[in-house]
């Protein structure tokens, strides 16, 4: 029971649960989180049926915790913490100086010359990141001339 719970446990359910412990009602939990008051209600209660236990005891216009609740809350707010601190830890692991290759060309050489181009250019620079753009020719060279291509491979009239 325990194991299929944590299965259908979803990271937005460990945020309201933050929310409403700081914000204190479910309208401003809903608010922080950018959604409706029915919708933070509804996730609420998915979180308990699949957890099996009440987190909240519904006291006329208010909520109050309940030890189930309160023990879910702590254990949320180290997993919380655990992922703030992986999002940081891959944020330094990102390659310093990491570029964007941007890359128009006409469907015929996307084909043709882009692909085995950029499979050896991958090969060479596994870091650099590129988007390509297939256009018509007279559009590559407007794109290419405003700077918002690197390159461009089309056909010259």
């Amino acid at each position: 029971m325990a194991q299929a719970a944590l299965h259908r446990l979803k990271l937005r359910q460990v945020r309201l649960l933050l929310a409403l412990h700081e914000g204190r009602t479910l309208h401003a939990a809903a608010a922080a989180l950018g959604i409706t008051q029915p919708a933070a209600t509804k996730m609420l209660h998915e979180l308990e049926d699949a957890l099996g236990l009440p987190l909240l005891a519904r006291e006329g216009r208010g909520l109050r915790w309940t030890e189930s609740g309160l023990h879910v809350l702590a254990h949320f707010r180290g997993l919380h913490g655990s992922l703030q601190v992986l999002a940081r830890d891959l944020a330094q692991m990102a390659p310093e100086g990491t570029q964007q290759l941007l890359v128009g060309a006409i469907m015929a050489a996307s084909t043709e010359v882009l692909a085995p181009a950029l499979l050896a250019l991958r090969q060479h620079y596994p870091q650099l990141g590129v988007e390509i753009t297939v256009e018509t020719s007279d559009r590559l060279c407007e794109a290419l001339a405003a700077g918002r291509l690197d390159l461009a491979l089309g056909r010259v009239a």
